[in-house]
């Protein structure tokens, strides 16, 4: 029984501990570059003949909704030749899925055999 109330506290205790101001895991900390050196990065790898796909799911709706936007967003550094978007709204990030996984290497590799 002692155990028992000792382990009941402590998780209660580190359920009930607000996490320190500022404090995140490292895992999910991200950092966006501006869009300005995006725009550099993605026309200097278009100088160098490099082909990119972007593919976006449905997780990310809240900051990308339509294919046309990634366009918008690089302006005259993205080539259509050169640059492809797919969106795939139904999918969640880690396709955890296998039909969804199956597909994303269909469509990867379809892209791959394009370029």
């Amino acid at each position: 029984g002692r155990w028992s109330r000792y382990l009941r506290r402590k998780v209660r205790r580190l359920i009930e501990t607000p996490p320190k101001r500022g404090a995140t895991a490292s895992v999910f900390d991200r950092t966006y570059p501006p869009v300005q050196q995006f725009r550099s990065d993605i026309a200097n790898l278009i100088a160098r003949q490099v082909s990119l796909h972007f593919i976006f799911t449905g997780t990310v709706d809240s900051g990308f909704n339509a294919e046309g936007q990634l366009f918008e967003i690089l302006g005259t550094a993205a080539r259509p030749d050169r640059v492809t978007v797919t969106r795939l709204p139904l999918m969640d990030h880690v396709f955890t899925i296998v039909e969804a996984r199956q597909d994303l290497v269909r469509r990867i590799a379809e892209w791959a055999r394009r370029v």
